[in-house]
């Protein structure tokens, strides 16, 4: 089956039948899932979810598990994944940023505010906890955290209260709460230089 022509998804479905009583404990059948979008190299944070959305299907018990809500978790799941990559191309747009897989279920992307006139460098994080819950529903949940790297000595506490205001813990508005950081930076940046 494929989803959004951009995966494939692999299985047997007589596999996903409920067993019967001798046959409780039978062996799950190969599933698969590949990624078939059109670009090479598959960005880091749909690479995370593909990982994570293939260890699921893994550990999945088949013979207990309906079709449909395999289909509806692969679906949702890969939803939640290009809405995060999209926050993550629109935070692009507003400077530089970096994306790594800290774990298997921690994704983290951070953005860099750099204030050449007090060189100063703020890294702000968003950090995406992504976790397989009851009815196989994947949740995901986001940490917002800002630090100083280097520079002038800043508020980080007042930074991060602005942005968890602006992101609520979801995966929406990003690149708005750190373009009201970084524009609330430039004005005390600016004030310090006149000094």
């Amino acid at each position: 089956m494929t989803y959004k022509s951009s995966l494939q998804l692999f299985f047997h479905p007589s596999a996903f039948r409920k067993p019967s009583q001798e046959a409780s404990t039978r062996a799950n059948a190969p599933i698969g899932l590949t990624y078939t979008g059109t670009t090479q190299a598959l960005p880091t944070t749909l690479r995370f979810f593909l990982q994570l959305l293939r260890a699921s299907l893994h550990a999945l018990p088949q013979c207990t598990t309906k079709v449909s809500s395999l289909l509806h978790f692969v679906s949702s799941g890969w939803s939640t994944a290009l809405a995060v990559a999209e926050s993550e191309r629109r935070l692009a747009i507003e400077g530089l940023t970096e994306t790594r897989i800290v774990s298997d279920e921690r994704l983290s992307i951070a953005s860099l505010i750099l204030l050449p006139k007090t060189k100063t460098k703020v890294r702000i994080s968003f950090d995406i906890l992504a976790a397989i819950g009851e009815g196989l529903a994947l949740s995901e949940s986001v940490e917002v955290d800002v630090c100083v790297v280097y520079g002038e000595t800043l508020n980080e506490k007042k930074m991060k209260e602005v942005l968890q205001d602006n992101v609520s813990g979801g995966v929406d508005g990003w690149e708005s709460a750190v373009r009201e950081v970084k524009a609330m930076l430039q004005s005390k940046s600016a004030k310090v230089v006149q000094r």
